[in-house]
């Protein structure tokens, strides 16, 4: 990737997770990656396209891994394991990305908002388990939803306590193994 390019989009980042997407200028995000906003331009077409490409360059790189862990031959509670230890060790390395996906989702492009990423790979998961009889049967796009909806809360737990400097060292290690707690009891076939 060009090294210019990744200096705007992670000057972005870090000013749309503190001021907001409507509240950063391009100029703002030329002075923060150190370019002028001539630069930015030959990049990008504007501040949205910017933005968009935030999201679909974390949406790549984390289908790959997601695709990897999906492809692995290992008990689907390992794989739903694997993938929320992987993802949340994305959430707590990367603060200020998180911020952003939660608080500017609603602002991408028409482009972004496919239905992709972490959802559809619980929703698969679950139901090769279910198919194979590793795992109750429920519904796989429900039971995704679900679990997706909890991992949001505590991402959005995590940025909120990060925007407020008040992060716990551990604190979504053991809310995401409360979470894992609860889908092992709740999905493991008996």
């Amino acid at each position: 990737m060009n090294d210019k390019r990744e200096m705007i989009r992670n000057a972005a980042i870090r000013l749309f997770a503190r001021r907001g997407f409507h509240h950063t200028t391009t100029d703002r995000i030329a002075d923060a990656a150190g370019v002028s906003v001539g630069t930015i331009y030959n990049y990008f077409d504007n501040k949205q396209d910017i933005l968009d490409h935030i999201f679909l360059t974390e949406r790549a790189k984390r289908q790959e891994v997601y695709e990897d862990i999906h492809g692995r031959s290992m008990h689907p509670m390992e794989k739903l394991r694997t993938l929320l230890e992987t993802h949340f060790e994305e959430v707590q390395a990367n603060p200020e990305l998180v911020a952003v996906i939660l608080r500017e989702g609603h602002n991408v492009g028409e482009r972004v908002r496919e239905k992709e990423g972490l959802q559809r790979f619980l929703a698969s998961i679950i139901a090769q388990g279910t198919e194979s009889g590793m795992l109750r049967p429920v519904d796989s796009e429900d039971s995704a939803i679900v679990i997706f909806g909890a991992v949001r809360a505590i991402m959005r737990n995590f940025a909120e306590r990060w925007e407020e400097g008040q992060t716990e060292p551990g604190k979504s290690d053991r809310t995401l193994e409360q979470l894992l707690d609860i889908m092992d009891n709740g999905l493991i076939s008996r």
